[in-house]
């Protein structure tokens, strides 16, 4: 991994590239340019996609609660975070 020094000018130059190559509407060779209203965005596969990528951040939370438990030794004060974590996640849900 790269120091915290260039590591943030990698990203910022990963940053500016983003930035000119959306300004300069993603030239493609062969393709041209796409210009953001030309997209058709179908409403229903965005929320299926949102719906997705919720249910996986929801699972992580549980995965790092239950390994954050089993890294210590079983307390009573403990058990009742775990309880509170996982009804809290799954309340979410």
């Amino acid at each position: 991994m790269a120091d915290p020094t260039p590591r943030l000018l990698l990203w910022g130059c990963a940053v500016a590239i983003e930035a000119v190559a959306t300004y300069a509407g993603h030239p493609v060779p062969g393709r041209g340019r796409t210009r953001t209203g030309d997209y058709q965005v179908a409403g229903e596969h965005l929320v299926e996609r949102f719906r997705l990528f919720f249910l996986i951040a929801l699972g992580e939370t549980v995965v790092t609660s239950s390994t954050a438990f089993t890294a210590q030794p079983v307390a009573p004060l403990r058990v009742t975070a775990l309880i509170v974590a996982f009804t809290g996640t799954v309340a979410i849900w």
